[in-house]
């Protein structure tokens, strides 16, 4: 899914384009790679800040998804082996302790426990 592009990032490609522009019209050759180096550089900062929108966007993305119960027998990790969605945003997910092989299902609805 394409997103709008963050209005910082938006920025920094105007002026990196503009940059180029006076590049392309620049009469020295200093004076050129003066505005090139200057292009690069606001392109550059522009991936920079839409990096950090994607990074965001992934975090959030991992923080909504069902967290691991740990075993109510021995303590280690629960690995998830099935999960059944149902309507209303009612999901189940069957546990699997990797250890000791305790079961647990938790239901969650609307990205709640229960």
């Amino acid at each position: 899914m394409l997103k709008a592009v963050d209005r910082n990032a938006r920025y920094c490609y105007e002026k990196a384009l503009e940059a180029g522009k006076r590049a392309s019209a620049a009469r020295t050759q200093t004076e050129r790679e003066f505005y090139q180096h200057n292009e690069t550089r606001w392109l550059r900062l522009g991936a920079s800040y839409e990096y950090q929108e994607r990074l965001a966007d992934f975090i959030n993305e991992l923080r909504s998804l069902p967290k691991t119960p740990f075993c109510g027998a021995c303590g280690g990790y629960m690995r998830s082996k099935l999960m059944r969605c149902g309507q209303g945003g009612l999901a189940e997910i069957d546990y699997e302790c990797a250890q000791c092989g305790a079961k647990k299902t938790v239901i969650e609805l609307d990205g709640n426990r229960r």
